[in-house]
């Protein structure tokens, strides 16, 4: 998905509506027009046809964000099940991240604007507009963004969006994995477990070189905290445990209390 990563003012006049059928040729030229310079989809041409792209099988909401007659981007919310990938694997991690049911997913998606429009509030209005959608009756908000993305990973995690994963998209170009996502409500405690292959991410948010195979992220209103419960220091074969990273707004803070020991069976 392909917000516009730069957002912090929304422009007055904007509308966020459904999406309605009349809006599919103005949506499929927009997104064929944005793809050059946002690199979603990450694969194109597409295989299918950009309408079957655009509405995917299992939606429950879609949104289109309008100024004075012109359309400025799309975004969707659909069941966790079902779509053209098969997305049961990832369904299962996203409600393992969440711990709820798979029932519950709700995978916001398809989210892309205007390239003229990026840095005037059009993602962020979508976004939050998925949101409330996605967590109509119970339902848990996830996504999945190429781990490349730099720009989009960011405002994601501005709005209080966690990575519980990675996954080896096989529509994706070689080598190439998304990170899923998921945004906790308060309070929720979002448990992730990698493996040696995984978890770069927050290991990299660490500062260390590390593997992380286990890890907490508790959020509430005021603050986030990580806590990794262990990783590998391949060099040292040592299990290590740290504590704590405290986010609080933009600050971030990070107190480490190393503990170390042997780990068995390395």
């Amino acid at each position: 998905m392909s917000p516009d990563v730069g957002s912090r003012r929304t422009q007055p006049g904007i509308t966020i509506r459904p999406r309605l059928p009349t809006d599919m040729p103005a949506l499929c030229d927009l997104l064929a027009r944005q793809q050059p310079v946002s690199q979603y989809p990450i694969k194109w041409p597409l295989s299918i046809p950009v309408p079957d792209f655009i509405q995917r099988p299992g939606e429950s909401a879609s949104f289109v964000a309008e100024h004075q007659g012109q359309i400025l981007g799309h975004v969707a919310v659909r069941h966790g099940l079902g779509g053209p990938r098969n997305e049961a694997e990832l369904t299962t991690r996203w409600a393992a991240g969440h711990e709820c049911a798979e029932s519950d997913v709700r995978v916001i998606s398809v989210l892309f604007i205007d390239p003229e429009w990026a840095g005037r509030g059009v993602g962020s209005l979508l976004l939050r507009v998925a949101t409330d959608a996605a967590r109509d009756g119970g339902g848990r908000p996830c996504l999945d963004v190429v781990v490349d993305s730099k720009g989009p990973l960011a405002f994601y995690r501005r709005f209080g969006w966690v990575v519980v994963g990675e996954w080896r998209a096989p529509w994706a170009r070689e080598g190439v994995a998304v990170y899923l996502m998921i945004l906790p409500s308060d309070d929720e405690v979002v448990r992730h477990r990698g493996t040696r292959n995984g978890g770069m991410y927050l290991a990299a948010t660490l500062g260390t070189a590390s593997v992380l195979l286990d890890w907490e992220h508790h959020r509430t209103k005021d603050s986030d905290e990580v806590k990794v419960i262990a990783a590998l220091f391949p060099k040292d074969d040592l299990m290590v445990t740290v504590h704590l990273l405290l986010v609080t707004g933009q600050q971030t803070t990070l107190n480490p209390v190393l503990e170390t020991e042997p780990l068995v069976g390395s």
